[in-house]
């Protein structure tokens, strides 16, 4: 029996069938619910990809420099080092004898400085271009591993920024910059010196470069005698009183001054503690294999910038690739590279790039802290920055005043330099 309302078909006893005009509605509903979320889809994948495409527009279009800025000047003190917070409110310049002067930072302000003197004794300061660390030498053979930190907090007590100098707690000096809603952001820098490893040998202390671990310290100390100094602390802590210890091996490098060189260019612990990496103003490289620091031996000697001066050193990021700058405006990057060859145990150092800047000598190279870019200043006031990794080129800035570039930091945050 066929029931001509349900379209056709066989009607059985009990079965119930909708209307065929509620079967097209649902129909219609089904195709735009489908309709809809594909659309939905497609406009999804689109802002996938311009967001994929914005991504990696950088990535393929010639970097956007924003023209430099003057924002706070002191020709009195000429600085070594630089180093500013991620919120642009404090400059800190150091000096190679620990002085060290903080420029406070206000929109539309005169920056306010304040002077932080160093540790009685001190003969010799240098501070890591990417970590917070910074080792101090002294008069009597001793080094010491300082930590530099910039305290950030908020508070709604309003208050006027002075600078000033504690010396209990080492902080530098504090700014408060009014932020909105009656809420300061309050910014103290502070360089806080750890307990200072005593040597054995008594000649004050010309260059030094440490690596600190979390329960080791490996120092390389090159003292006014001429001798060249390894000394590997590890701090054992006790369970049940909490008091730490540290115990620490010395051992003597077989190193040589240069003829009529006194002090070399640069100092540096690499490659993760195995290698020591001395450069000379003439060009010239010496590493030290370190893998076994009781048999301590010269690995490599390498003419790197070929007779021409070199005149700033520094690693990247890493301390795995040195970069070399001579007074022709040339940047020299290498690392060490172990041999192919089946049984062949040799490491050795190997220039892999050469950057050319503009012709003007290298006065600062400095390496991001989170990627593989670099920064290089020039005498001739220029700043010009590269990815190391493929060698690219990526922008200029020139200096209002045409004056050489004598220290330069990146933010924090990657998104400026200061100089």
């Amino acid at each position: 029996m066929v029931d001509p309302s349900t379209g056709g078909g066989c009607r059985h006893p009990g079965a119930r069938h909708p209307p065929l005009r509620w079967a097209r509605v649902t129909d219609r509903i089904a195709e735009f619910v489908i309709r809809f979320t594909a659309a939905v889809a497609s406009l999804a994948m689109v802002g996938v990809l311009l967001f994929l495409a914005r991504v990696a527009w950088p990535l393929v279009h010639r970097a956007r420099w924003n023209p430099p800025t003057e924002i706070a000047k002191d020709p009195q003190f000429v600085a070594d080092r630089v180093r500013a917070d991620e919120y642009q409110q404090v400059v800190l310049l150091f000096q190679s004898n620990g002085a060290c002067r903080a420029l406070a930072l206000a929109p539309g302000q005169e920056a306010k400085t304040a002077e932080h003197l160093p540790p009685p004794g001190l003969s010799t300061f240098s501070l890591d271009p990417v970590s917070p660390h910074a080792v101090a030498g002294f008069s009597d053979g001793s080094v010491a591993l300082g930590v530099l930190s910039f305290q950030t907090w908020l508070t709604n007590i309003p208050h006027t920024a002075s600078p000033r100098v504690d010396a209990e707690t080492s902080t530098i000096f504090a700014i408060w910059r009014e932020l909105s809603g009656g809420v300061w952001r309050v910014v103290a820098p502070q360089l806080n010196w750890q307990p200072s490893m005593p040597s054995r040998h008594s000649s004050p202390v010309v260059m030094a470069d440490v690596l600190a671990g979390s329960d080791t310290l490996l120092s390389a100390v090159l003292h006014e005698d001429g001798t060249l100094d390894l000394v590997r602390a590890r701090k054992r802590t006790n369970l049940l009183t909490g008091r730490a210890t540290w115990t620490s091996e010395e051992y003597r490098l077989p190193w040589q001054r240069r003829p009529g060189q006194r002090t070399p260019l640069f100092l540096g612990l690499g490659d993760g503690g195995a290698s020591l990496y001395v450069v000379w103003r003439d060009g010239h490289l010496q590493r030290y294999d370190l893998r076994d620091p009781s048999k301590a031996q010269l690995a490599d000697e390498v003419e790197v910038t070929g007779g021409t001066p070199c005149t700033a050193a520094s690693f990247l990021l890493g301390r795995a690739t040195l970069l070399l700058g001579d007074s022709s405006g040339r940047i020299h990057a290498g690392f060490v590279v172990t041999p192919a060859h089946e049984g062949d145990r040799e490491r050795h150092w190997t220039q892999v790039r050469v950057f050319q800047g503009p012709p003007s000598a290298v006065t600062a190279i400095t390496p991001s802290p989170r990627s593989r870019l670099m920064a290089v200043g020039f005498a001739n006031g220029e700043i010009h920055l590269w990815h190391a990794t493929s060698g690219r080129w990526l922008g200029r800035w020139a200096l209002a005043e045409n004056s050489a570039v004598r220290a330069l930091s990146w933010f924090p945050k990657e998104d400026g330099i200061v100089a």
